[in-house]
């Protein structure tokens, strides 16, 4: 049997279990749009505690998930001004503000059950 990382896409030679998160780091990467990563942060921060928080309500959530889309929508415009492939913190914020995004939403999506 082989190990997880022996099993090659034949297409780009990369481990099959990689290709996902290679694309989204590419993807991301390449970003020259107009948005910024840390103002979508402290939007999604915001909103978060405002909406989501300890006191929190059926309209303060789905207000929440309204936002979060709209956030999610903005971040495929987002701009990455570091184009190196070492020690690029904007391009590790920029992933990291994606996966927020997400788990944000699906955070919001369990407090409705």
């Amino acid at each position: 049997m082989k190990g997880w990382l022996e099993v090659k896409d034949p297409a780009t030679g990369r481990p099959e279990c990689l290709n996902p998160r290679y694309d989204e780091f590419t993807g991301v990467g390449a970003s020259n749009g107009k948005e910024s990563v840390s103002k979508l942060r402290a939007e999604l921060q915001e909103g978060m505690t405002a909406n989501a928080g300890v006191f929190r309500s059926r309209e303060s959530l789905e207000q929440q998930l309204k936002n979060i889309d709209n956030l999610l929508e903005r971040y495929k415009s987002i701009r990455i001004d570091d184009k190196s492939n070492i020690y690029n913190t904007d391009l590790q914020e920029a992933l990291e503000l994606g996966h927020m995004l997400e788990f944000s939403k699906f955070i919001l999506c369990w407090g409705f059950k």
